[in-house]
Protein backbone atom coordinates (compact mmCIF):
# COMPACT_ATOMS: atom_id res chain seq x y z
CA UNK A 1 0.00 0.00 0.00
CA UNK A 2 0.85 3.94 -0.43
CA UNK A 3 0.37 6.46 1.65
CA UNK A 4 -0.32 10.13 1.86
CA UNK A 5 -0.78 11.55 5.33
CA UNK A 6 -1.60 15.10 5.02
CA UNK A 7 -2.90 17.16 8.33
CA UNK A 8 -6.35 18.53 7.74
CA UNK A 9 -5.36 21.56 9.19
CA UNK A 10 -6.96 24.06 6.95
CA UNK A 11 -7.74 23.86 2.76
CA UNK A 12 -6.06 21.72 1.00
CA UNK A 13 -2.63 23.69 -1.00
CA UNK A 14 -1.46 23.20 -4.56
CA UNK A 15 1.37 21.61 -2.16
CA UNK A 16 -0.61 18.93 -0.90
CA UNK A 17 -2.07 18.11 -4.26
CA UNK A 18 1.42 17.56 -5.65
CA UNK A 19 2.28 15.30 -2.96
CA UNK A 20 -0.69 13.50 -3.47
CA UNK A 21 -0.49 13.25 -7.02
CA UNK A 22 2.70 11.61 -6.72
CA UNK A 23 1.71 9.33 -4.09
CA UNK A 24 -1.41 8.92 -6.59
CA UNK A 25 1.32 7.67 -9.89
CA UNK A 26 3.17 5.66 -8.12
CA UNK A 27 0.43 3.14 -6.77
CA UNK A 28 -1.18 3.21 -10.70
CA UNK A 29 2.34 2.21 -11.44
CA UNK A 30 3.08 -0.25 -8.87
CA UNK A 31 -0.31 -1.98 -8.99
CA UNK A 32 -0.64 -0.86 -5.21
CA UNK A 33 -3.80 0.33 -3.05
CA UNK A 34 -3.71 4.08 -2.33
CA UNK A 35 -4.53 5.37 1.43
CA UNK A 36 -4.89 8.72 2.24
CA UNK A 37 -4.25 9.32 5.63
CA UNK A 38 -5.62 12.42 6.98
CA UNK A 39 -3.80 13.64 10.55
CA UNK A 40 -7.09 15.27 12.37
CA UNK A 41 -5.70 17.90 14.77
CA UNK A 42 -7.68 20.22 17.30
CA UNK A 43 -9.28 22.46 14.63
CA UNK A 44 -13.21 22.15 14.97
CA UNK A 45 -13.26 22.72 10.72
CA UNK A 46 -10.65 19.34 10.34
CA UNK A 47 -13.38 16.93 8.74
CA UNK A 48 -14.38 19.39 6.55
CA UNK A 49 -11.05 19.79 5.47
CA UNK A 50 -10.85 16.64 4.51
CA UNK A 51 -14.26 16.27 3.25
CA UNK A 52 -13.61 19.08 0.70
CA UNK A 53 -10.51 17.63 -0.44
CA UNK A 54 -11.96 14.50 -0.89
CA UNK A 55 -14.45 15.93 -3.30
CA UNK A 56 -11.80 17.92 -5.15
CA UNK A 57 -9.84 14.52 -5.78
CA UNK A 58 -13.55 13.08 -6.86
CA UNK A 59 -13.82 16.27 -9.55
CA UNK A 60 -10.28 15.54 -11.16
CA UNK A 61 -10.77 11.63 -10.81
CA UNK A 62 -8.14 11.06 -8.79
CA UNK A 63 -10.01 9.69 -5.81
CA UNK A 64 -7.90 7.63 -3.50
CA UNK A 65 -8.79 3.82 -2.82
CA UNK A 66 -8.75 4.17 0.79
CA UNK A 67 -9.29 7.12 3.12
CA UNK A 68 -8.49 6.78 7.12
CA UNK A 69 -8.62 9.10 9.56
CA UNK A 70 -5.90 9.85 12.54
CA UNK A 71 -7.55 11.80 15.32
CA UNK A 72 -5.12 12.43 18.23
CA UNK A 73 -7.76 14.81 19.76
CA UNK A 74 -10.02 12.21 20.67
CA UNK A 75 -10.27 8.96 23.02
CA UNK A 76 -9.09 5.97 21.63
CA UNK A 77 -9.74 2.33 22.04
CA UNK A 78 -7.82 -0.16 20.39
CA UNK A 79 -9.17 -3.52 22.29
CA UNK A 80 -10.12 -4.69 18.93
CA UNK A 81 -9.59 -8.10 18.08
CA UNK A 82 -8.03 -7.49 15.64
CA UNK A 83 -5.49 -5.31 17.04
CA UNK A 84 -5.21 -7.91 20.16
CA UNK A 85 -4.39 -10.69 17.75
CA UNK A 86 -1.80 -9.33 15.77
CA UNK A 87 -0.43 -6.86 18.63
CA UNK A 88 0.24 -9.93 20.71
CA UNK A 89 1.68 -12.35 18.47
CA UNK A 90 4.33 -10.19 17.13
CA UNK A 91 5.37 -8.37 20.25
CA UNK A 92 4.25 -10.48 23.05
CA UNK A 93 4.26 -13.99 21.99
CA UNK A 94 0.62 -14.44 21.77
CA UNK A 95 0.01 -13.81 25.38
CA UNK A 96 -1.62 -10.48 25.07
CA UNK A 97 -5.97 -10.67 25.55
CA UNK A 98 -6.33 -6.79 26.00
CA UNK A 99 -4.31 -3.96 23.72
CA UNK A 100 -4.92 -0.58 24.38
CA UNK A 101 -3.13 3.28 24.18
CA UNK A 102 -1.81 4.97 26.59
CA UNK A 103 -0.21 8.34 27.70
CA UNK A 104 1.06 10.09 30.60
CA UNK A 105 0.49 13.89 30.35
CA UNK A 106 2.76 16.19 32.57
CA UNK A 107 2.59 19.65 33.00
CA UNK A 108 2.28 21.93 31.28
CA UNK A 109 -0.30 19.79 29.18
CA UNK A 110 -3.81 19.90 30.21
CA UNK A 111 -6.14 17.19 30.49
CA UNK A 112 -6.53 13.40 33.08
CA UNK A 113 -3.51 11.69 34.21
CA UNK A 114 -3.96 7.92 33.16
CA UNK A 115 -2.04 5.17 34.72
CA UNK A 116 -2.26 1.63 33.22
CA UNK A 117 -3.95 0.46 36.43
CA UNK A 118 -6.97 2.67 36.02
CA UNK A 119 -8.08 0.70 33.15
CA UNK A 120 -11.32 -0.87 32.76
CA UNK A 121 -12.50 -3.45 29.60
CA UNK A 122 -14.12 -1.44 27.14
CA UNK A 123 -13.44 2.17 28.59
CA UNK A 124 -11.22 4.63 25.30
CA UNK A 125 -8.25 5.99 27.13
CA UNK A 126 -7.81 9.50 26.69
CA UNK A 127 -5.19 10.92 24.42
CA UNK A 128 -3.77 14.18 24.13
CA UNK A 129 -2.97 15.95 20.85
CA UNK A 130 -0.18 17.00 23.00
CA UNK A 131 1.61 14.10 23.27
CA UNK A 132 5.32 13.35 22.73
CA UNK A 133 7.00 9.83 21.73
CA UNK A 134 8.36 9.84 25.53
CA UNK A 135 5.18 10.01 27.34
CA UNK A 136 2.96 7.74 24.85
CA UNK A 137 2.82 4.73 23.13
CA UNK A 138 0.36 0.98 23.66
CA UNK A 139 0.03 -0.98 26.52
CA UNK A 140 -1.05 -4.78 26.72
CA UNK A 141 -1.87 -7.12 29.07
CA UNK A 142 -2.80 -10.88 29.66
CA UNK A 143 -5.86 -11.56 31.19
CA UNK A 144 -5.46 -10.93 34.74
CA UNK A 145 -2.09 -9.50 34.64
CA UNK A 146 -0.43 -6.34 34.52
CA UNK A 147 -0.24 -3.61 31.83
CA UNK A 148 3.28 -4.13 29.75
CA UNK A 149 3.99 -0.38 28.10
CA UNK A 150 5.45 0.49 24.68
CA UNK A 151 6.62 3.51 23.86
CA UNK A 152 6.12 4.72 20.22
CA UNK A 153 4.08 6.59 17.41
CA UNK A 154 0.51 4.93 16.62
CA UNK A 155 1.44 5.81 13.18
CA UNK A 156 4.00 3.11 13.15
CA UNK A 157 1.56 0.31 14.09
CA UNK A 158 -1.12 1.74 12.02
CA UNK A 159 1.26 1.24 9.14
CA UNK A 160 2.28 -2.15 9.95
CA UNK A 161 -1.70 -3.14 9.63
CA UNK A 162 -2.30 -1.41 6.58
CA UNK A 163 0.83 -2.74 5.15
CA UNK A 164 1.89 0.54 4.39
CA UNK A 165 5.34 0.11 2.17
CA UNK A 166 5.70 3.60 1.34
CA UNK A 167 4.29 6.84 2.54
CA UNK A 168 5.31 10.81 0.76
CA UNK A 169 5.33 13.44 2.65
CA UNK A 170 6.90 17.30 1.88
CA UNK A 171 10.34 17.75 3.25
CA UNK A 172 8.75 20.33 6.09
CA UNK A 173 6.70 17.18 7.35
CA UNK A 174 8.02 15.25 10.05
CA UNK A 175 9.26 11.54 9.57
CA UNK A 176 8.32 8.37 11.22
CA UNK A 177 12.13 8.20 11.68
CA UNK A 178 12.57 10.85 14.33
CA UNK A 179 10.89 9.72 16.96
CA UNK A 180 12.35 5.98 17.61
CA UNK A 181 10.06 4.15 15.37
CA UNK A 182 12.88 2.86 13.73
CA UNK A 183 14.64 1.30 16.82
CA UNK A 184 11.31 -0.27 18.16
CA UNK A 185 10.27 -1.16 14.53
CA UNK A 186 13.37 -3.49 14.52
CA UNK A 187 13.51 -4.82 17.76
CA UNK A 188 9.86 -6.38 16.93
CA UNK A 189 10.46 -7.04 13.26
CA UNK A 190 8.20 -4.52 11.67
CA UNK A 191 8.95 -3.02 8.24
CA UNK A 192 9.02 0.65 8.24
CA UNK A 193 7.90 2.12 4.98
CA UNK A 194 9.69 3.41 2.56
CA UNK A 195 9.51 7.60 2.63
CA UNK A 196 9.47 10.19 -0.38
CA UNK A 197 10.38 13.59 0.04
CA UNK A 198 7.88 16.23 -2.56
CA UNK A 199 8.74 19.63 -3.47
CA UNK A 200 7.63 22.65 -0.47
CA UNK A 201 5.28 24.84 -2.46
CA UNK A 202 5.90 28.26 -1.27
CA UNK A 203 4.62 31.83 -1.46
CA UNK A 204 5.68 34.90 -1.70
CA UNK A 205 7.76 34.29 1.43
CA UNK A 206 7.22 31.45 3.37
CA UNK A 207 6.23 27.98 2.85
CA UNK A 208 2.07 27.16 2.11
CA UNK A 209 0.27 26.44 5.55
CA UNK A 210 -2.92 25.09 5.31
CA UNK A 211 -3.80 26.80 8.77
CA UNK A 212 -2.82 30.22 7.49
CA UNK A 213 -5.14 29.78 4.02
CA UNK A 214 -8.77 30.57 3.54
CA UNK A 215 -11.24 28.37 1.34
CA UNK A 216 -10.71 29.74 -2.53
CA UNK A 217 -7.43 31.67 -0.93
CA UNK A 218 -4.92 31.61 -4.27
CA UNK A 219 -2.74 28.42 -3.52
CA UNK A 220 -5.81 26.57 -2.27
CA UNK A 221 -6.70 23.81 -4.53
CA UNK A 222 -10.24 25.27 -4.25
CA UNK A 223 -8.71 28.62 -5.91
CA UNK A 224 -7.16 26.54 -8.65
CA UNK A 225 -10.14 24.58 -9.93
CA UNK A 226 -11.91 27.54 -10.26
CA UNK A 227 -9.45 29.42 -12.15
CA UNK A 228 -8.71 26.28 -14.60
CA UNK A 229 -10.76 23.49 -13.92
CA UNK A 230 -9.75 19.96 -12.63
CA UNK A 231 -8.39 18.45 -15.71
CA UNK A 232 -6.49 21.61 -16.29
CA UNK A 233 -5.12 21.52 -12.61
CA UNK A 234 -4.67 17.84 -12.65
CA UNK A 235 -2.55 17.79 -16.30
CA UNK A 236 -0.19 20.62 -14.56
CA UNK A 237 0.14 19.70 -11.55
CA UNK A 238 1.32 16.01 -12.83
CA UNK A 239 3.49 17.42 -15.78
CA UNK A 240 5.78 19.58 -12.72
CA UNK A 241 5.78 16.26 -10.82
CA UNK A 242 7.21 14.90 -13.88
CA UNK A 243 9.59 17.96 -15.04
CA UNK A 244 10.51 19.35 -11.24
CA UNK A 245 13.08 17.71 -9.02
CA UNK A 246 12.91 18.08 -5.35
CA UNK A 247 13.25 21.97 -4.37
CA UNK A 248 11.39 24.69 -2.85
CA UNK A 249 8.23 26.40 -6.00
CA UNK A 250 6.28 29.06 -6.14
CA UNK A 251 2.78 27.89 -6.05
CA UNK A 252 2.15 29.25 -9.32
CA UNK A 253 4.97 27.55 -10.96
CA UNK A 254 3.31 24.52 -10.05
CA UNK A 255 0.37 25.22 -12.17
CA UNK A 256 1.66 27.25 -14.86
Amino acid sequence: MVEFAPNASGPAHIGTLRSYLAAWTMAKKTNQPLCLRFDMGQQPASNRWANEFLKELTLMEISPDRVCRHDTTMAINFASPEWITILSEQLFDGSWTEVACYEKLRPPFNGPSWDPADYRPGQPIPLSVNATDDIGGFAGRAEGGGWSLISTSMAVIQMQLRQTKTIFRSSLSGYIRYYGEEQFAEHFGFLLPQEIETSVIATDDAALSKSNLKPCDPGTVGHALETLGPELLRDRVEHHIAIAPLGVYHWQEVIG
